[in-house]
Parts: structure tokens; C-alpha cells; sequence
């Protein structure tokens, strides 16, 4: 039981840490542009599956509240759960750390990218053609993922006392 509980506040906690993060930059984590700063949070997976459901909630919370509501929340939440995945297996691979969060970081520029940008183009008929805007949001999600992301995880894992704190959870 004192486990579960434990495991329900982390994900509480990683789920309002990501929709801080999101909502509160406005814009820049939504549309066909996107610089979505709470994405680094994917990084988590890296380390302990234990937090995708966080991630997952947290990516479904905040855009349920962005401008496309709950088409958004339920695709950009699958797109989320795959990128996690993708992180979390890479994790597995016996690599150069800054190499294995590479390959990682790549699911979320795909995934996102994909189904975000087919959500834009043809569900809500925004003015943009599909590989155009999935070019964009695969942009800025390599920027923020692959190379920021890559870049500040791939220091933080060098550091043994900070990767025991997020393993501590369990």
C-alpha cells in the first residue's frame, strides 16, 4: 500500500510539473510551431519507467486545456506514450550515454511530428500542408529534445547523486 501511494504522488508531481511547464509558456507548446520546454521531462523514462504514467498524464492534462482540447489530449497523449517507450528502450542500449539518449530523443521528434501534425492538418483543417507542419513540429522538437534535452540529461546522468535521486523513487 505505501508504495502505491508513493507511486500515485510521483506521478501527481511529474503530471503538474509537465503542465506547468506547458501551459504556462502558452503558444509555444502548441500549433504548428512548437517549443514545448516540458518535453525534456521525457528523459525520465531514460532512467525508470516508472514515471511515463506521470508524463502521460500530465501531456493528456495539458492539452486538454491548449487550444484543441480533447482530440489533442487523447493523440498528443498516444504520441507521448510512444516517444516514452522509445525512451525507455533506449535506455537498455549499451551506448555511449549521450549516444543512447540521442536514439531516444528521436522517438519524440517522430512521433510528435506524425501525429501532432496529422491532428493540425486533418482533424482541424488548419491552413498548413501535412509535411510542412509535421517539419516544424519536428523542429522545434529536435531543438528541444535532441539537442537541449540530450545536452542537459546527458550531464545530469554523469552525475551519480543526481540519478539516485530520481532512482530513489522506488
Amino acid at each position: 500500500m505505501k508504495n502505491n501511494v508513493k507511486y500515485i504522488v510521483i506521478s501527481a508531481f511529474v503530471a503538474a510539473v509537465y503542465v506547468v511547464l506547458t501551459v504556462a509558456l502558452g503558444d509555444l507548446g502548441y500549433k504548428e510551431v512548437q517549443l514545448r520546454v516540458s518535453e525534456v521531462m521525457i528523459f525520465l523514462a531514460f532512467i525508470d519507467p516508472l514515471y511515463i504514467t506521470g508524463l502521460v498524464a500530465g501531456c493528456f492534462i495539458a492539452n486538454f486545456f491548449g487550444p484543441f482540447g480533447l482530440p489533442d489530449a487523447v493523440l498528443g497523449s498516444i504520441a507521448t506514450a510512444l516517444a516514452l517507450y522509445t525512451m525507455y528502450l533506449s535506455g537498455k542500449l549499451k551506448l555511449n550515454r549521450y549516444l543512447a539518449l540521442f536514439i531516444g530523443s528521436l522517438g519524440a521528434v517522430v512521433f510528435n511530428a506524425l501525429i501532432v501534425a496529422y491532428e493540425i492538418v486533418f482533424i482541424f483543417n488548419e491552413d498548413a500542408l501535412f509535411w510542412i507542419c509535421a517539419a516544424w513540429i519536428a523542429a522545434g522538437e529536435f531543438v528541444v529534445v535532441s539537442v537541449i534535452g540530450v545536452a542537459l540529461w546527458g550531464y545530469i546522468l554523469s552525475k551519480e547523486s543526481w540519478v539516485n535521486v530520481f532512482k530513489k523513487i522506488r
